[in-house]
């Protein structure tokens, strides 16, 4: 026989209440619960995505530059360089022979042997060496102004601001490796003007202005 058979009415009315109540308080307990943990795996999904979408952004930059070096023309850039840098210098020789070897009665020449003289820290002073010196000199910052400008579009949209920056970017690092040779420079108003306006306006400029026109064709 059921333990509560003589039991009265009002008590098992009181009992049912309580296991309504208690039956209410577990679900609520499991819907929180649940909500909760819906909570919990959506913000470890938040975390998740950004590092996911970062890590994809990585690779597929890494992949891009991959791409953009192996895509590249290395024959085309250094000719491009190449030809540049010579017309370069020759036009930034032709500029400083004139402004300030020729009014002091000194020949080209004298502009060759103080460019060995500084490469070879004061050992030698040969005018063919420093001409080779140059020029090898200028075809380097020649091909690397052609790969500034095919790896940056912008560089090769305007040759005019990127030649004459560039022109003044050379000049500032060439005195730098003349500073760290040991020679001393003499840098008036006039030869700072000259060597600023030789730079930028007879080597930098006709470098990107090759570059540019080369690039179109």
């Amino acid at each position: 026989m059921p333990w509560n058979i003589g039991r009265p009415q009002g008590e098992h009315a009181a009992d049912e209440a309580w296991r309504v109540r208690i039956d209410v308080a577990i679900r609520l307990n499991k819907s929180l619960g649940n909500r909760f943990d819906q909570r919990e795996d959506a913000g470890r999904t938040r975390v998740q995505e950004p590092r996911l979408l970062q890590g994809r952004l990585d690779s597929w930059s890494k992949g891009a530059a991959m791409a953009t070096l192996t895509q590249l023309d290395w024959r085309r850039i250094a000719l491009q360089g190449t030809i540049g840098g010579v017309a370069g210098g020759i036009l930034i020789d032709a500029f400083l022979y004139i402004v300030l070897f020729g009014p002091a009665h000194q020949p080209i020449a004298a502009l060759w042997t103080n460019v060995s003289a500084t490469a070879t820290g004061h050992t030698i002073a040969n005018p063919w060496l420093g001409l080779v010196i140059h020029f090898c000199v200028s075809i380097a910052w020649g091909i690397g102004y052609a790969y500034a400008a095919a790896t940056r579009p912008a560089i090769a949209d305007h040759p005019y601001i990127s030649g004459v920056t560039y022109g003044l970017i050379v000049m500032i690092i060439m005195q730098f490796v003349q500073l760290a040779a040991g020679v001393k420079l003499a840098l008036t108003a006039t030869n700072f003007l000259s060597l600023l306006v030789a730079h930028c306006i007879f080597f930098g400029l006709p470098v990107a202005i090759y570059v540019h026109r080369a690039m179109r064709t």
